[in-house]
């Protein structure tokens, strides 16, 4: 019968590291293989994506000219619109309001305007966005409630 040798420790790590450069080898061979094909990949696919992009461009190019011809007809249309409606208006209607009480005349336009500056001279920071007015002549005065918080009284 034959008897089997035994390696030596070292034998043992010898022929281990024998196995691991191997591996390496292998393992750098398939890396170096698989991004050679990556990069091929790479470029088809940069090629098919010029393509398309040059497919869209064109497509683009014939819906932007189309797109233009139908503005120019319909502001063709709507200026012509706009005109015979300018014609059809010859004079515009100035509107005067004015509160009468007491024998006093109050100019409606006036009061608004107090109570625009008075509420700029109170609020310099906040913008005026909405205002609602209400006159009392009774009182001798026009009460406002401003950006739908603020409230002030402004005599007449």
């Amino acid at each position: 019968m034959a008897t089997k040798k035994t390696p030596s420790r070292d034998e043992f790590a010898a022929e281990l590291k024998k196995v691991k450069a191997e591996t390496e080898k292998e393992i750098t061979k398939k890396t170096e293989e698989v991004k050679a094909e990556a990069k091929k990949a790479t470029i088809e696919v940069k090629e098919a994506a010029k393509k398309t992009a040059d497919n869209a461009k064109a497509s683009a190019k014939k819906t932007a000219s189309k797109a233009v011809a139908s503005t120019k007809l319909t502001a063709k249309k709507t200026v012509a619109a706009a005109k015979k409606k300018v014609e059809e208006k010859t004079a515009e209607v100035k509107v005067t309001a004015v509160v009468q009480f007491a024998g006093r005349d109050f100019k409606v336009d006036d009061i608004v305007k107090k109570v625009e500056e008075a509420y700029k001279a109170e609020n310099k920071k906040k913008a005026l966005k909405s205002l609602d007015v209400y006159i009392k002549p009774e009182d001798g005065a026009a009460y406002y409630v401003a950006n739908d918080g603020y409230a002030g009284k402004v005599n007449l």
